[in-house]
């Protein structure tokens, strides 16, 4: 898999525009996930990617797009229905398949006019019919900084409700089972350093769901690897979940907590051993990279560690992106500052020179694990990165102009311009929830394929 700097001369059509496709470097992720929902035909979701994220480097504004003239690629599970009556249409879902994976070619237009095929890439779309999972219950360690912590994953309209992408994945997997009965679609989230509620109302009825997580603001792959670190083995020098275990461990590994002191870690007592939720996991995330990048070596070494102790538990990788754009005419309720070319100042509003940051994170990442091998040995490449929203995705307030208050101004009233902590870093609620989207299709995929265990 090769991921080359995207460069070249002008295509070869009639009325082809005098300028050239421009330098600029490009990822693309090799997979997608997706559900078909034969439980409730209408909660299935899209999978929507970003072109923003996938290209780096331009300095002005270009008419880049895919083929559908748009700056964003839809991927949808498949959906037939084969028989014309109203009270049965024969609905068939998923080509009636418990996992359907296709490989769909995309390509770059410029101007209207398609690249030569230096511009296009294959992304494998994986669709899970929603019926075939639901039996196991993973338990899920997820591994990261601020943006695992939930910095910022909530709504201009709500800052109290944290939605951060594994509470939100909690949140799917229970309307799964609450159409499925109130049985089977959980999940166990482990971790010492958060624990994270929220309530949500469904079909008229309101659930409540709690997870836990190893997120740290502030903290880099070197964090990890430090004293400060739960699973930092320092006679090894390594980083270990077995030393975080030792310490940590509230849970026996079907998930029922223990007594205190029979079986639980050390660093356990009766103050914190309902709150903290650990155990062997039977899944691994990981999302490190914003607080300074990541390079390829270093999320070989923690996989690797991981790889040492657990030889087959599922592996996750990603990253998320800076919230901004290279099309700003196509976003024009959101502040100049989330122009990438326009901000590239080392400061909390670094949308330029952060997005250069997680780009080559990704490009890391892809890198170290984008090919076939790495996924035959269970590491997987989430597309967090590319499914991200762009403009409107960074912590943000409403800052209407005056004239707002007139109805008749229209979009006046919906201008937006960064608010929070790193607001281009932090990205939003609608960021997370399509994070959660792929973390809950990828664990389906897992245990269709039989990749997580059963108890």
């Amino acid at each position: 898999m090769s991921y080359e700097p995207l460069s070249g001369g002008s295509p070869e059509a009639s009325g082809a525009p005098l300028e050239n496709f421009p330098e600029c470097s490009a990822v693309y992720p090799p997979a997608v996930y997706t559900v078909a929902n034969d439980l409730e035909p209408n909660r299935n979701y899209s999978v929507r990617l970003y072109l923003d994220h996938m290209l780096n480097g331009l300095g002005r504004e270009y008419k880049i797009r895919f083929p559908n003239g748009r700056l964003d690629y839809d991927f949808f599970s498949p959906v037939k229905i084969t028989s014309p009556s109203m009270e049965d249409p024969g609905i068939v879902y998923n080509r009636g398949e418990a996992c359907f994976e296709e490989t769909e070619r995309v390509s770059l237009c410029l101007n209207g006019i398609p690249s030569d095929r230096r511009y296009r890439f294959d992304v494998r779309h994986r669709s899970v019919l929603n019926s075939a999972a639901g039996k196991v219950t993973p338990r899920i360690l997820c591994i990261g900084d601020s943006i695992t912590w939930g910095e910022g994953a909530v709504t201009p309209d709500d800052p109290d409700d944290n939605q951060v992408y594994w509470l939100k994945c909690l949140e799917m997997l229970k309307k799964d089972q609450a159409e499925s009965g109130g049985s089977g679609y959980d999940a166990l989230f482990l971790g010492k350093a958060v624990r994270r509620s929220r309530s949500f109302s469904y079909k008229s009825r309101t659930y409540e769901v709690t997870g836990n997580c190893e997120g740290y603001r502030g903290w880099s792959f070197s964090t990890f690897y430090s004293e400060h670190s739960p699973f930092y083995d320092a006679e090894r020098g390594k980083f270990s979940i077995r030393k975080w275990l030792s310490a940590y461990r509230t849970m026996d590994e079907c998930g029922n907590r223990l007594a205190l002191g029979e079986g639980t870690g050390y660093e356990i007592n009766e103050s914190n051993i309902g709150e903290i939720d650990v155990c062997t996991p039977t899944v691994v995330t990981i999302m490190l990279g914003a607080n300074g990048g990541g390079t390829a070596e270093e999320f070989r070494r923690l996989v690797s560690d991981i790889r040492e102790e657990y030889p087959s538990v599922p592996i996750g990788l990603m990253v998320s992106d800076s919230a901004g754009t290279y099309f700003p005419s196509e976003h024009p309720n959101a502040s100049r500052e989330l122009t990438f070319w326009n901000n590239t100042a080392r400061d909390q509003g670094d949308a330029g020179h952060r997005h250069t940051t997680m780009f080559n994170a990704m490009r890391a990442i892809l890198e170290a694990f984008g090919d076939g091998a790495a996924e035959r040995d269970n590491i997987f490449i989430l597309p967090f990165y590319f499914v991200q929203p762009t403009a409107e995705s960074g912590e943000m307030r409403s800052v209407p102009e005056p004239d707002a208050e007139f109805a008749f101004m229209g979009s006046r009233a919906n201008l937006y311009t960064r608010y929070g902590w790193c607001p281009t870093t932090h990205v939003n609620a609608a960021a997370h929830t399509n994070f959660a989207y792929q973390l809950y299709a990828w664990l389906k995929y897992l245990e269709v394929n039989a990749l997580i265990p059963e108890e």
